[in-house]
């Protein structure tokens, strides 16, 4: 009597723990719809195109090619309406913004400029700043600031004296928006 006591208790458990998380797994996605949008990055910038997708359950946002800062990541969940969202972003740029002080032809040949590339150290360390943008949703716009490392050169002395002795970084807020694009 005891072991099927037992058993029913299980049973109980595993169903409400199931269907719990069912529930859960469906209030957590967000209230956006997968599609194109237009983003911006900064409002001195015009929309740019980007993407939400749905990959196994898990909306993705990837602000693509052309926008000041690409980065690509998760959507979640805010708040109990899902309405508003946090997107979890990594930089998907091979040379991001803010990362490097020169051209890329700079950095292959260095006696093609006058400029001086910041130490590799400093580049690495911006190429692997997590985004994080909270947005907030009004009617087909998403909107949102975040914090962001630029990183440059310190320098000492003067004229010929003048050389790179290490660099700093400075944080830059910005701001995201998207636009869902209506169907056509």
């Amino acid at each position: 009597m005891k072991r099927m006591f037992a058993g029913l208790i299980a049973l109980f458990v595993l169903t409400f723990t199931s269907t719990s998380f069912a529930q859960e797994d469906e209030r957590q996605r967000p209230d956006m719809p997968v599609g194109e949008y237009k983003c911006r990055v900064s409002k001195g910038y015009k929309m740019r195109a980007c993407k939400v997708t749905l990959v196994d359950g898990q909306l993705y946002l990837t602000v693509g090619e052309g926008n000041l800062i690409g980065m690509s990541g998760k959507l979640l969940v805010v708040d109990d309406r899902a309405k508003d969202v946090y997107f979890d972003a990594k930089l998907t740029d091979e040379r991001p913004f803010g990362c490097y002080s020169c051209q890329e032809r700079c950095t292959t040949n260095p006696e093609s400029c006058a400029c001086k590339e910041i130490a590799p150290e400093a580049s690495a360390e911006c190429v692997a700043q997590q985004v994080g943008v909270h947005l907030k949703r009004k009617g087909n716009t998403w909107k949102g600031t975040f914090p962001y490392k630029k990183y440059w050169n310190v320098y000492s002395g003067k004229g010929d004296q003048r050389r790179v002795v290490g660099y700093e970084a400075t944080v830059q807020v910005f701001e995201l928006t998207l636009v869902l694009e209506k169907k056509k």
